[in-house]
């Protein structure tokens, strides 16, 4: 594995040759995790009965991540940009530089076990897929899920028992095996995306376009979750992606049709969960909700050059991708999910 260094001045000219498997990991700020991601990899890509090539882009990390990874100069290919790109905006940036049949998406707070690479190619030849996904467990160990990962109508995330003869909606991008032809069909990445929900507008034009896609059934990595962005809990940026991710996503993915009963919905639970966060305390958060429409209405232009796009190529229809969703509001499940599993704390007590 021969490393390289390229900034963002550089020639788009390819500079991996086809018959391997490219690994693109978008990095910032993340030298808590760089380090196990890195040696991890290079230990399963020099196993692998492939050629492997790893290719880190740095967002324009401001903390220790381009001195480690200096330490690996010789053996990976690094893409310093000086801007953040985004997480879509580094995979799209990665992915150009590549000319690999076989690109995996690999998120910097993973570590990847011996044998995982080898296991997602074997299972997306014989599956017939253009895309595979590995399944997670956190860092500390455990067994994984088997879960099947969809949203409901409004784009809220459900994650709803596996189901013979149903597939997941969408693939959580942390560890994805994509044929380089599906990416480039696809046109990679949306970048009005910064951050968060670009995996799940990815797979939902992916679906429009009829490919298939799926969960490993047998690779397994350790995640961390949301390394890059300061954990989980009530987090105001996050909230500002999302509220202005969301909305764009419907808007691009759903039929005129659709949308005349869609956007309505749309727009009254977010004044409902506006003024529960408000009522909770949580003003800064319940600020994005406004703040993320306002960013929405600006970048309308391109988003309705994106949405011009899918609707003309897409081949499924709005019903077919429905039957898909769950049937209901994600976010009142969750909230009953959340109660049941309090109620069961207490009564344990």
């Amino acid at each position: 594995m021969n490393g390289k260094e390229i900034r963002d001045d550089s020639s788009p000219d390819s500079i991996v040759s086809r018959r391997t498997v490219t690994v693109v990991v978008v990095n910032y700020n993340g030298e808590q995790w760089i380090r196990t991601c890195l040696d991890s990899l290079l230990d399963d890509g020099e196993r692998a009965p492939l050629d492997v090539r790893i290719v880190v882009v740095d967002n324009c990390s401001s903390d220790r991540s381009r001195e480690i990874l200096d330490d690996y100069h010789n053996r990976i290919l690094v893409l310093k940009s000086e801007r953040n790109r985004g997480f879509g905006g580094g995979n799209n940036w990665g992915v150009a530089l590549t000319s690999s049949d076989l690109v995996l998406l690999l998120n910097t707070d993973v570590k990847v076990p011996t044998g995982l690479i080898g296991t997602l190619v074997s299972e997306l030849q014989e599956r017939g897929l253009d895309a595979v996904a590995a399944r997670e467990v956190p860092f500390d160990g455990g067994i994984p899920d088997r879960e099947r990962v969809t949203i409901d109508p409004l784009g809220f995330p459900a994650f709803l028992p596996d189901e013979e003869g149903k597939s997941s909606f969408y693939l959580p991008a942390a560890c994805v095996l994509i044929t380089r032809s599906a990416y480039d069909r696809l046109g990679g990445f949306d970048e009005n995306f910064f951050m968060y929900v670009e995996d799940v507008d990815f797979f939902w034009r992916a679906r429009l376009l009829g490919m298939k896609y799926d969960f490993s059934r047998h690779g397994v990595i350790q995640h961390a979750v949301h390394g890059s962005s300061g954990g989980v809990g009530i987090n105001t940026r996050r909230f500002l992606w999302r509220n202005t991710n969301q909305p764009m996503m419907l808007a691009k993915n759903y039929s005129a049709a659709t949308l005349l009963w869609v956007a309505p919905l749309y727009l009254l639970s977010q004044v409902a969960e506006m003024v529960g966060l408000v009522v909770m305390g949580q003003s800064r958060a319940a600020w994005t909700y406004p703040r993320g429409f306002v960013h929405f209405l600006r970048l309308w232009p391109r988003i309705r050059v994106e949405r011009q796009r899918v609707q003309h190529s897409r081949v499924v229809s709005d019903r077919a991708i429905l039957a898909l969703m769950f049937p209901g509001l994600a976010k009142l499940r969750s909230l009953k999910v959340y109660r049941s599993h309090q109620a069961d704390s207490g009564s344990r007590e």
